[in-house]
């Protein structure tokens, strides 16, 4: 994070307890809170997840500023960085819709409803990885794709009304991989979203997207 970014170093220490030793970083913005496996030697991030580990108030204090390097490898080829995976103006996001909610406190994804405009738009990774599984959950998710990237994060795309990618297949961040539709448990057509950190526990695991896009 270059100086001026609005992230700063709040402490250091082995805080998901992996045996290596993080930067725990806080936005001074939001007071969103990240850690990140760093090489001391290089100040380069390590490929590992981007873990919200300490809340808000927990009395983590700024103590100065770094900027560091980033070796994460573009997994798959095409464009490494966050891609939202519906196009702008083609969802509406509700209040109860985003990551646990006080109305859904085991919502653990977002849902992005499409209902207001053509419902069945295209669903793109929103980065660069592995297709590691593709399947129908009937009380579930329904259609499905999850893909692995080589950060330490996975990416759920879910109720999809079709699927474009195939079991083992490279895809490339911004890549088709699916339509939105209302597959397995839906009200109606929308996708649904989530983001999965290292040991992919569900749902312990899982993470907030907003923390890693803005839609």
């Amino acid at each position: 994070m270059p100086p001026g970014s609005g992230w700063q170093v709040a402490g250091t220490g082995d805080f998901d307890g992996d045996g290596v030793s993080e930067i725990l970083w806080r936005n001074l913005q939001d007071g969103a809170t990240h850690i990140w496996d760093i090489d001391p030697a290089t100040m380069t991030r390590k490929s590992s997840a981007f873990l919200d580990v300490v809340p808000p108030g927990s009395g983590w204090q700024v103590a100065g500023t770094i900027s560091i390097k980033d070796n994460d490898d573009n997994d798959g080829g095409g464009n490494s960085a966050w891609q939202n995976p519906l196009d702008p103006g083609t969802y509406t996001i509700f209040p109860a819709s985003r990551y646990r909610t006080p109305q859904r406190p085991n919502h653990n994804g977002i849902d992005l409803s499409t209902w207001h405009s053509n419902p069945y738009v295209r669903v793109k990774a929103a980065k660069p990885g592995k297709v590691i599984e593709v399947g129908y959950h009937a009380n579930g998710w329904g259609n499905f794709v999850r893909i692995q990237h080589d950060n330490g994060l996975r990416t759920v795309y879910a109720h999809l009304s079709n699927i474009d990618v195939q079991y083992g297949q490279q895809v490339s961040g911004g890549q088709k991989i699916g339509n939105v539709g209302s597959t397995g448990y839906s009200s109606g057509p929308h996708l649904h979203f989530e983001v999965h950190v290292s040991p992919y526990r569900h749902p312990t695991d899982t993470r907030n997207p907003e923390n890693y896009l803005s839609f």
